[in-house]
């Protein structure tokens, strides 16, 4: 019999991109349209989101996962489709 240790996370209201953690989730409307958080990382890794665009759709549920961008504290972004 397996045994899964249980999926740690907490969600808490910082700068998103002076945020040292593993991981900073923000959202994408279709049409790529980045939401204030995304604006702050884009704006902060100096266009990197906005390259990264053209690889995700922005249909609700769509995820792309970005490592270690320039200018930003966390190890990754990612970027959630909200439709």
């Amino acid at each position: 019999m397996r045994y899964f240790r249980p999926v740690e996370f907490s969600i808490k209201t910082l700068s998103p991109e002076t945020a040292k953690t593993a991981c900073v989730v923000v959202g994408v409307h279709q049409g790529s349209e980045l939401t204030a958080a995304a604006r702050r990382i884009d704006q902060a890794s100096k266009g990197a989101l906005k390259k990264a665009l053209r690889d995700i759709s922005g249909k609700t549920a769509s995820t792309l996962l970005l490592h270690h961008l320039p200018g930003v504290a966390a190890e990754r972004v990612l970027l959630v489709g909200l439709g």
